[in-house]
């Protein structure tokens, strides 16, 4: 539609990235949108997501019939479901500088016939889990040297941790706000905080704490949040 295709050209190269992996369309999910190398400019990726949208509305208009899935198509539903209902328990580790990455497998399962007998695919990728230690207040380019690299670090995708019972949202860095103890931040933060939990995180932060400014997935307002409540995403535009 329109407005999806204004969405996407207001989407920063970061943002695009994030997209491509959310719908699995990236290669190394057996996608087949290349998200680094030579050419890969925020244009050439933005361009491959509108023309993945436009063959996702053309396979949706052709399943508006009432035909019923082939044996293949329904097999793979259901397998998906199945994978979809169950947290598959990590299986294998890797090591992002000091920490240890879990990592979980992720199935997707798709329907075809190989030489008219209905068969199965499944492409196994694997999700990276960011243990809680791993925020930006511990890795000295987005805390000690924070000053000096911020257009190295306006971009990250990160996970916003809120301090409450909600589940994490995401966004990207847009900007550095300062330190906790400069220029009354402090006190402004806890101003602008409703949650308890937070203002607590907040009183018990050092001076030296960075604040680092959010813009969320969702849309809407930059946010401001401590550092360490920041978790960077373990994506493949974050390693670039």
């Amino acid at each position: 539609s329109q407005s999806e295709v204004a969405r996407v050209q207001q989407l920063s190269l970061a943002e695009l990235k994030s997209l491509v992996q959310s719908r699995s369309w990236h290669k190394a999910a057996g996608g087949d949108i290349s998200l680094a190398g030579p050419g890969r400019s925020r244009e050439a990726i933005a361009a491959d997501v509108l023309r993945k949208l436009e063959e996702s509305q053309a396979t949706s208009a052709s399943c508006d019939d009432t035909s019923p899935p082939s044996a293949s198509a329904a097999a793979a539903q259901v397998l998906q479901w199945l994978s979809d209902s169950v947290r598959t328990p990590c299986s294998k580790t890797t090591r992002w500088g000091s920490w240890q990455i879990p990592l979980r497998p992720v199935y997707r399962y798709k329907g075809l016939e190989i030489s008219g007998e209905p068969c199965v695919s499944v492409v196994t990728s694997h999700q990276a889990l960011a243990p809680q230690d791993l925020h930006l207040g511990a890795l000295p380019a987005c805390a000690q040297h924070a000053e000096r690299n911020v257009d190295r670090v306006k971009g990250l995708e990160v996970m916003m941790l809120s301090g409450t019972s909600r589940p994490p949202s995401s966004g990207s860095i847009v900007g550095l706000k300062g330190r906790l103890g400069q220029d009354g931040l402090r006190e402004w933060l806890m101003g602008v905080t409703t949650s308890e939990e937070t203002k607590r995180l907040i009183r018990e932060a050092k001076d030296d704490e960075v604040l680092w400014e959010v813009r969320p997935r969702r849309g809407g307002n930059s946010l401001t949040f401590l550092g360490s409540r920041l978790q960077p995403k373990l994506t493949a535009s974050n390693t670039e």
